[in-house]
């Protein structure tokens, strides 16, 4: 077993940078997880360590599950103030919840809190305004608005409330 001395709950000191890169490997974590036919339902700051390799490593798989393509789940297993609405309103969903929590860690690395805070209320989340946000954030450094720029549009893809749609184009967004 490896030991795993740091997680990703407070990602203060790291650059923009650096923050980016960790979002492209839990993107291509997940990715990977989904390749296999696992849904992890997850998906936090807490479950993510880094190795001592400086690769991060997806962890506590208490929740997830096979899931095949022809199957929808519906239980709500995860953590609170990271269900995706689908799940908070018992509805079925895919694998795609897990690009949600995603988008919930992209908007913390960038803002230094939880867009919904601890909650998992749908009317919460509903009059939660991402976009005034994310849209309104500019990084004083010019060096790094590349990687605002990617982390903004991984929020946008993420926290989007068409499951279909959600985490579509992650892969398109991290190849460079």
């Amino acid at each position: 077993m490896e030991y795993c001395p740091l997680n990703i709950i407070e990602p203060i000191n790291f650059n923009i940078k650096k923050k980016y890169s960790y979002i492209k490997q839990i993107i291509n974590g997940v990715n990977f997880l989904h390749n296999l036919g696992i849904i992890h339902r997850d998906i936090k700051p807490e479950n993510i360590l880094c190795g001592n390799d400086g690769n991060f490593k997806i962890i506590d798989f208490g929740f997830s599950d096979l899931f095949s393509t022809f199957e929808k789940k519906k239980e709500a297993l995860g953590s609170y103030g990271y269900f995706p609405p689908e799940m908070i309103l018992n509805k079925r969903y895919n694998l795609n919840i897990d690009f949600w929590n995603i988008g919930i860690i992209c908007f913390y690395f960038l803002f230094k809190f939880f867009p919904f805070g601890k909650s998992s209320e749908i009317g919460d989340i509903k009059q939660f305004d991402v976009n005034k946000f994310v849209k309104e954030y500019h990084f004083e450094n010019e060096k790094y608005s590349f990687f605002i720029e990617k982390i903004k549009e991984i929020i946008y893809s993420c926290l989007n409330f068409d499951i279909n749609q959600r985490g579509k184009d992650l892969k398109d967004i991290i190849k460079e």
